[in-house]
C-alpha cells in the first residue's frame, strides 16, 4: 500500500533524486492527481544538470537542441504504439510475433545521441506488462552494461522519473510498484505540503485571498467548520487515503485554479459568487469556511497593517467596521503569538493590538480583550499573564 512508503513533498525531491541516483536507481513518486508529481521533475532535472524546462519529442530529436525534459503517459497506450520498443505482438490464432517499432519518440541513442534528457514516465501503473518488460531494461542495467528499451539503446545522457497514482480507474486503489520495478526505484509517496505550495504560488497568487485564506490556516488559524483540514478538504476522523466517491477535489492543481479565478480582492463580486464558482474546484465545506474567513479576517486584514504600521487611525475607520477590524487583529496577533502565547505578552509583541483595542468602543475592547485572555490562561484569571499588562485594567472593564 502507498500508506507504507516514506512520504515526500516537493522541497525534498532533489535530496530524493541524488540518493536514487546514487543508489544506480530511477525516483519514482506514487501519489494523489494534481499535486505536482509531474512538475517535481524540474528539481530532478537540476540535480542531473538537464536543462530544467519541458520541451516536445521532436525538440529531443533536433541534434541542434540542448536537451530537456520529455513525457510519456502509459494510460490507454497499447504495446503496439509504445515508443521505441521491440515487444510482442499478438498477430491472431494464438501466434505471437515481434514488432519494430520506429524510435521517432523514444530517448534511444538513434534518436537523441548524446542530449542531457529527462523522461518522465507517466501512469505507469497504467502500462500493459509489455510495456514494463521493455522499459524496465532502461531503468537499470549491471555495471558496465548498456541500458535498452526493447531492441534499441538508450542515449547515455538519458535519466527517468516515474510517476504512478496506484490506480487503473478513476479511484486510487493504493497500490505500490510491483516487486521487478520496486527493485529498480526508489519508491515515495507524493503528498504536496501547504508550505510547498504556498512557497511555490506566492509570486504568482499572494494578492489573491485564497492564498490569504491557506496562508492563515498555515499559522494556525482555527476553521469554522470543525475538525475540517481546508488544505486537503478532509474532516477529522476521515480515511485520507479514502476512494474518490465524485465531486471537487482539494489538490495543489484545484487550489491554484482557484487562485487563478480569484487572484485579486477586486475578482470578487460578492460572497455568494465566490461561493458559486470556488465551489466548482473545491469542496463546498471547505469554500463556506472560506467565505466565513474573508468576510472577517483576510477582508479586513490590509486595514489593520495600516493601522498597525501607522499609516491610518482607527477613527478614520467607520464605527461598522470595527467589529471584523478588532476581531481581525485579534486573529492575527493569536497567530503571531504561536505556542506561547505568555512570551508573547512578555516580549510587547502584542502592543499594537492592545493599542488597537483600546481605540475601539469599551464594549468591544472588552470583548475582544476576552478574547485574547481565553487563548492565554492558563490556570485561571488569576495566573493570566494578560491579565498584567497594563493595558488590562482599561480593556477589561466589562469582562465579567
Amino acid at each position: 500500500m502507498l500508506e507504507t512508503l516514506p512520504t515526500l513533498s516537493f522541497s525534498r525531491v532533489a535530496e530524493a533524486a541524488t540518493f536514487a541516483d546514487r543508489s544506480g536507481s530511477v525516483l519514482a513518486l506514487g501519489g494523489p492527481t494534481g499535486n505536482g508529481k509531474t512538475s517535481s521533475a524540474l528539481e530532478v532535472a537540476k540535480v542531473h544538470g538537464i536543462p530544467p524546462r519541458f520541451i516536445a519529442w521532436a525538440d529531443a530529436r533536433n541534434p541542434n537542441h540542448e536537451g530537456g525534459i520529455v513525457t510519456f503517459n502509459c494510460a490507454g497506450v497499447h504495446e503496439e504504439n509504445a515508443r521505441g520498443i521491440m515487444i510482442p505482438h499478438h498477430e491472431g490464432g494464438g501466434e505471437y510475433r515481434s514488432v519494430s517499432l520506429k524510435p521517432e519518440e523514444a530517448p534511444v541513442e538513434a534518436s537523441v545521441g548524446d542530449k542531457p534528457l529527462l523522461v518522465v514516465i507517466e501512469e505507469w501503473q497504467a502500462a500493459s506488462g509489455q510495456i514494463k518488460q521493455a522499459y524496465r531494461p532502461a531503468l537499470y542495467a549491471p555495471d558496465g552494461q548498456e541500458r535498452y528499451i526493447g531492441v534499441h539503446k538508450v542515449g547515455p545522457n538519458v535519466k527517468f522519473l516515474i510517476t504512478f497514482n496506484g490506480r487503473l480507474d478513476d479511484v486510487e486503489s493504493g497500490r505500490e510498484l510491483s516487486q521487478p520495478d520496486a527493485a529498480r526505484c526508489n519508491q515515495y509517496r507524493f503528498e504536496l505540503s501547504i508550505d510547498d505550495f504556498l512557497t511555490h504560488v506566492q509570486g504568482r497568487f499572494k494578492s489573491s485571498p485564497v492564498w490569504g485564506y491557506l496562508n492563515f490556516f498555515r499559522k494556525g488559524v482555527k476553521t469554522g467548520g470543525e475538525g475540517l483540514n481546508p488544505w486537503t478538504g478532509k474532516t477529522k476522523g476521515e480515511d485520507k487515503k479514502s476512494r474518490y466517491t465524485g465531486g471537487a477535489v482539494c489538490s495543489g492543481r484545484t487550489w491554484e485554479g482557484v487562485m487563478r479565478m480569484f487572484s485579486t480582492w477586486d475578482s470578487i463580486a460578492d460572497a455568494e459568487t465566490f461561493s458559486l464558482h470556488a465551489a466548482s474546484r473545491i469542496p463546498q465545506p471547505v469554500v463556506e469556511d472560506m467565505v466565513s474567513l474573508i468576510k472577517t479576517v483576510l477582508e479586513i486584514g490590509p486595514e489593520v497593517t495600516e493601522i498597525r504600521e501607522g499609516r491610518k487611525t482607527l477613527s478614520s475607520i467607520p464605527k461598522h467596521q470595527h467589529p471584523a477590524l478588532a476581531f481581525a487583529a485579534a486573529r492575527i496577533a493569536i497567530n503571531e503569538g504561536g505556542k506561547d502565547f505568555p512570551a508573547a505578552i512578555s516580549s510587547g509583541s502584542w502592543d499594537w493590538a492592545f493599542d488597537l483595542f483600546e481605540g475601539c468602543s469599551p464594549e468591544l475592547g472588552a470583548w475582544v480583550f476576552s478574547t485574547l485572555a481565553a487563548h492565554t490562561q492558563p490556570d485561571g484569571d488569576a495566573d493570566n499573564p494578560i491579565m498584567f499588562h497594563e493595558s488590562a485594567q482599561r480593556l477589561k472593564g466589562l469582562v465579567s
